[in-house]
């Protein structure tokens, strides 16, 4: 606790007061958008270690060398194999991903002046550089291939994305239910789902090799999964009770004044 807390001494350095009034308001002074935006340049530091990136870090690598280890020792392999490989490697991302909301100090920061939008949004973005690298890495293996040279390296990138959406809507769905570690159950709701995916067959199938007639229309699901899964995330990760929190100290100093 000892690091959360000093997490939230950096981010927050007019102290937890500054969120309604008292001897922090002076964090707190301006308009509200001008006060979050003061805190929103401060959030990335101590975000970074708050984020756990053990899980990340593991699952990035992993799914580099499920890809970049028989792209690189054969050539033989061909474009729907790699494909496939590139999904495997985009599974694991999201089972990272599944893990970065998870924070020890969730019920201590509910009391601070950042929304928990930003907070989780913070979080996502400074992971998002190491997902992202280790995608890269995967998509440069694949593609040194001789038979991955022409893979659509954008489609199965579409195909990442949408389940790293997924794993953080779940995420978010499940810490906004409890404050608990999310990741566990989210990991296990990404690898259910991409088992699902990986038996459909045509003409639903969400996995169909390079070429395939339903490519086109199967992105386009893809997209629209993408889409669907970071407006449940918008969602989930919205503070509900942030305004009857900070209303509270002000009815309760109105309901001392009265009795007084």
């Amino acid at each position: 606790m000892t690091i959360h807390n000093k997490t939230l001494r950096d981010a927050y350095p007019g102290g937890l007061a500054g969120a309604g009034g008292g001897p922090g308001r002076a964090a707190g002074r301006g308009t509200g958008r001008g006060r979050i935006a003061r805190i929103a340049v401060r959030l990335p530091g101590p975000t970074l270690r708050a984020v756990p990136w053990a899980p990340i870090l593991a699952a990035s690598v992993v799914g580099t060398g499920l890809v970049g280890w028989p792209a690189l020792s054969r050539d033989d392999l061909s474009a729907a194999l790699l494909s496939n490989l590139l999904r495997l490697a985009a599974v694991c991302a999201a089972v990272g991903a599944a893990f970065l909301l998870d924070d020890p100090a969730a019920r201590t920061v509910q009391t601070t002046p950042a929304p928990r939008l930003l907070r989780l949004s913070m979080r996502v973005a400074v992971a998002l550089p190491v997902l992202a690298g280790g995608w890269a890495i995967a998509v440069l293996s694949a593609r040194s291939a001789p038979n991955g040279r022409q893979l659509p390296w954008v489609a199965l990138s579409l195909e990442a994305a949408a389940l790293i959406a997924v794993a953080l809507a779940v995420a978010a769905v499940q810490l906004r239910r409890d404050d608990r570690a999310a990741g566990p159950l989210t990991a296990i709701v990404v690898l259910t789902a991409a088992v699902v995916a990986a038996v459909l067959d045509e003409p639903i199938a969400l996995f169909p090799p390079p070429g395939d007639a339903h490519w086109g229309p199967t992105h386009r699901w893809w997209a629209l999964i993408a889409v669907s899964a970071l407006s449940l995330y918008a969602w989930a990760a919205h503070d509900r009770n942030r305004r009857r929190r900070l209303r509270l100290p002000v009815r309760a100093r109105v309901w001392r004044g009265r009795a007084g």
